[in-house]
């Protein structure tokens, strides 16, 4: 009931414009004025109230004087009935304006991105946040956090999945994995991308990487605790870009706008999307990165729990936590537990080489020293993605931003060329060329979310009510961050925008309050059409022109409509107007036994001194 109930009430049926409600809704109110005249006149009818039913065409003050001065009889009733009821038949449209629930209807259209730019900010922000300072996953609106700050204020949208996304481009590795690492290659110079293959090195240990085939690399390494913090410091979430075989770089997050160059280092629980694009000539690839990661601190000498360590492993490396610990995640368990009670520090990880993307998956245990004293212990997992979305050819070559003697590649953020690492080329620059372009289009970091990274309890490190919300809409999170990321950088006639516009809209309940008196007025209509009250529904002008023959009918016993109406005119004759007729006629009242004379004096007839008047006196 509830269901047909709002549906009776809420505004469903669009009409466009307001425009149209408010014809409908006053010729509704119209319609029911007339009922309410209509059924008084035939009252008026009924009761041969025939001065009354003249008070009808009068305006209030006039309708005051007949009432007081007829002293509430019925006539005067029927005139304060009719008044009363025909003002508030005049407020009907008003009753169905606040009826309106809540008046409109949003329609939705789909564009391409290109169709809609004009709309873009002049400068869009291509940093976006997730954040959950309430500590209720149910307040968190991520589509409205990932899509502010990109379009005008009032363009009201959304950012669906891109349909047709296009190809992906790769070649065959051109060197073995053991050599050049796992990426994903891109052309057969050696153009490719993988993700920060130096996270196991320090300042003074290299941890040598283990391949047992081309798609998969691991280490595992003892460090000394001195080299902790130089682990704990390394960035997570840096992609490694080789624009040939010989040159490459990362790509660093902006130090001025990115909070993830802090936030990428050290502990904390987050995690982070990007979109970004690699261009080099006329081809431009575009890529997803997933970044996560999740600490447990425990100051020192105070150990982890093993109960911890056991269930914040299960549930980041084991593919269902719900299950009991499988012997690998067992293994892995015991080999952090191992290091603890051993004091030292380890670090742990798979990279993992897919068709179109790479991976790696780390398990740090560090024992954080500061002036050779132990301070606190670090348990951090990471798990990095990149997966290639889309490759492309561009009608021109990327152009640098500026001239430079030396390799080097243009930066951008969002879209835009912010500057080049000229000044940050080093080594042989033999051949020195610009080498192409890095563009961060879009991303978005999630804070507050998954988890507290300062706590020594697992269920607070990595909350499963944040990582469960994550889980429900990480689909949708890529699908936004995408389409936003090749709105701001890439090919924006693929992006879909789904336009929203705010419809004038009727209820079904207003449709059927405009259409009542419709109802109302056929039915007074029948039920009079055929009583003989012709006097009762047509004006006094046209009652006096047939009462006094002026116009010629049939029958002066009915009267109608004035098909020719006649000139009337107003005259003035000494001190007396009078209504005159195009003839020359005069309209007059005649008292009983007494004639007009030619002359329009007043002159008595009879005995009994009675006299007659023309039908208007005393006008000057």
């Amino acid at each position: 009931m509830r269901i047909q109930y709002s549906l009776f009430l809420a505004s469903v049926l669009p009409v466009r414009e307001n425009a149209v409600k408010n014809i409908l809704f006053r010729a509704a109110t119209i319609i029911l004025q007339f009922v309410v005249y209509r059924i008084f006149s035939y009252l008026s009818y009924r009761s041969n109230a025939y001065t009354s039913f003249l008070m009808f065409a009068e305006d209030s003050l006039q309708q005051l004087y007949f009432i007081f001065s007829r002293k509430f009889n019925r006539q005067a009733l029927l005139v304060l009935g009719f008044a009363v009821l025909t003002t508030l038949a005049g407020f009907y449209d008003t009753l169905l304006w606040a009826l309106d629930s809540p008046g409109y209807v949003t329609q939705s259209t789909i564009s391409s991105g290109l169709s809609v730019s004009h709309n873009l900010l002049d400068n869009p922000a291509y940093i976006t946040y997730i954040a959950n300072p309430s500590g209720n996953v149910e307040n968190i609106d991520s589509t409205e956090a990932m899509t502010s700050n990109l379009f005008k204020t009032g363009f009201n949208f959304s950012l669906p999945a891109i349909t047709d996304i296009g190809t992906k481009e790769v070649v065959a590795p051109l060197q073995n994995a053991s050599e050049a690492g796992l990426r994903i290659w891109l052309d057969n110079e050696g153009l490719s991308v993988a993700v920060d293959q130096t996270t196991m090195i320090t300042t003074r240990s290299v941890c040598p990487l283990r391949t047992p085939d081309e798609f998969t690399q691991t280490w595992r390494c003892n460090f000394n605790n001195t080299e902790a913090l130089d682990l704990l410091n390394g960035y997570t979430g840096q992609p490694q870009i080789w624009w040939d075989l010989s040159n490459d770089q990362f790509l660093v997050a902006d130090r001025h706008l990115d909070p993830w160059n802090s936030l990428g280092k050290g502990g904390d629980t987050a995690g982070m999307k990007k979109v970004f694009t690699v261009t080099k000539g006329r081809n431009r690839h575009t890529f997803l990165e997933s970044v996560f990661k999740t600490t447990m601190i425990s100051l020192y000498p105070t150990p982890f729990a093993e109960a911890e360590i056991e269930d914040i492993i299960k549930r980041t490396w084991q593919v269902d936590s719900t299950q009991p610990i499988d012997t690998t995640t067992r293994s892995l368990i015991n080999m952090v537990e191992y290091a603890q009670g051993n004091g030292t520090t380890l670090s742990f990880g798979v990279n993992v080489r897919e068709q179109y993307s790479v991976s790696a998956n780390t398990i740090e245990f560090l024992q954080v020293m500061s002036l050779n004293n132990t301070v606190y212990t670090a348990l951090r997992i990471t798990v990095s993605n990149i997966t290639l979305v889309r490759s492309e050819i561009l009608d021109e070559a990327v152009i640098p931003l500026q001239p430079c003697a030396f390799y080097y590649t243009n930066i951008a953020f969002g879209g835009r060329v912010q500057s080049t690492t000229c000044y940050k080329s080093l080594g042989d620059q033999t051949g020195a060329r610009f080498l192409g372009q890095l563009d961060t289009s879009a991303m978005v970091i999630l804070t507050n979310v998954l988890g507290d990274g300062s706590s020594a309890i697992a269920a607070t490190a990595l909350n499963k009510t944040g990582v469960d919300w994550y889980n429900d809409h990480e689909a949708q999170i890529d699908q936004t961050l995408l389409s936003r990321g090749v709105m701001l950088g890439g090919d924006r006639g693929i992006v879909e925008v789904e336009v929203r516009r705010n419809v004038a809209a009727l209820s079904y309940l207003q449709l059927f309050l405009s259409l009542v008196p419709i109802l109302f007025a056929i039915l007074v209509w029948l039920a009079t059409v055929f009583q003989p009250m012709s006097y009762y529904q047509s004006s006094f002008l046209a009652a006096v022109l047939t009462t006094t023959h002026v116009v010629s009918t049939p029958s002066c016993k009915k009267v109608g409509y004035l098909k020719v109406p006649p000139e009337v005119s107003l005259r003035h004759e000494n001190e007396h107007a009078f209504i005159a007729t195009q003839t020359g006629g005069t309209l007059v009242h005649l008292e009983p036994n007494h004639v007009v004379a030619l002359a329009m004096s007043m002159e008595p007839y009879g005995h009994n001194g009675a006299e007659f008047s023309p039908l208007l006196t005393n006008e000057k």
